[in-house]
């Protein structure tokens, strides 16, 4: 039996060294290649920009959408000359092509950022209809629908700086654990401990 548990420590061990090995030889080929492995997956920022892009296309595509509205009779798909009044009417049409590619910048953002950064960047977008209500479509905010606007202001600039600090204190940290490859697994536990103080 102590022969046997040799014999599979002896493999593990192995097996151990040829991971570390393929690591190494992935690694290597991934900087001739010029992509590092930090380029591999997009940082947080380029999500956040991506959500931002969304939320502005969405919600301003329907601020634009709701002021053709205004010269265009009430919608009704059963009467196709008013459903071409809608799609002959430019400003109706780039509130749309604003609108899904709001969407389509939405996808993009929850692929390369967290749901729980994107979602709430994604509320900018009722900061920039509350503006274009107001200024474009003239219509009258409350004082507590501006401070509302506001504060998700705030709040999105706030996610922006969290959102860069933690980008760059995973980068470093990317660098630590690529420092320690190769080591024995006893002196890369050792290299990830933060030193005191």
């Amino acid at each position: 039996q102590q022969e046997q548990q040799l014999q599979q420590d002896q493999q593990q061990e192995q097996q151990l060294q040829q991971d570390q090995q393929q690591e190494q030889q992935l690694q290597a080929d991934q900087q001739q290649q010029g992509c590092p492995a930090s380029a591999m997956a997009p940082p947080p920022l380029l999500g956040l920009g991506l959500a931002l892009a969304a939320a502005a296309g969405n919600n301003l595509g329907k601020g634009l959408q709701k002021a053709a509205t205004r010269h265009l009779p009430q919608l009704d798909l059963s009467h196709s000359e008013v459903v071409l009044a809608y799609l002959s009417n430019p400003t109706w049409l780039l509130g749309l092509l604003l609108d899904v590619g709001g969407g389509g910048a939405m996808l993009g953002a929850l692929a390369s950022a967290p749901v729980s950064l994107v979602q709430p960047v994604a509320a900018f977008g009722l900061v920039l209809l509350a503006g274009f209500s107001h200024f474009v479509l003239q219509e009258r905010l409350g004082s507590s629908q501006w401070r509302g606007a506001a504060l998700a202001a705030l709040g999105i600039v706030g996610m922006g700086i969290s959102s860069s600090s933690s980008s760059s204190s995973s980068s470093s940290s990317e660098a630590l654990t690529t420092a320690a490859a190769g080591q024995p697994p006893a002196a890369a536990a050792a290299a990830a401990v933060p030193s005191p103080g």
